[in-house]
């Protein structure tokens, strides 16, 4: 049985990729380029893993961990290409079960996922 990721990127070059790695590897993915429609699909599908970026319109990355973590009991792994250690010890904190930084190797997130199942 394949698992559901959903992929919350606003960059659509980044979310394509991102997709499309984890379908080549039998994942269903699902995407969104909100947080305020990722917590939408959250709510209506069953999610086994959320890949996010930080920067998103609207609700940032770690604002959305927050809520997604209150609607479902989901693995959350958070990219970004803004790293810093606040926001790294915070997702941590918050529940993420990874942080990733840009650029990342695509193999090392498939992995991650992967683990997380």
């Amino acid at each position: 049985m394949a698992c559901n990721v959903l992929v919350v990127e606003d960059d659509k070059l980044q979310r394509e990729l991102l997709v499309d790695v984890l379908e080549d590897n039998g994942f269903n993915v699902f995407s969104a380029t909100s947080a305020e429609r990722a917590e939408a699909i959250v709510k209506d599908e069953d999610m086994d893993v959320v890949v996010t970026d930080v920067r998103l319109p609207g609700k940032s990355g770690i604002e959305f961990l927050k809520s997604v973590k209150r609607i479902k009991n989901v693995e959350v792994i958070i990219i970004t290409a803004f790293s810093n250690v606040d926001d790294a010890v915070k997702a941590i904190k918050l529940g993420a079960f990874h942080y990733l930084t840009k650029p990342y190797d695509v193999d090392v997130l498939v992995n991650l996922v992967k683990k997380m199942l």
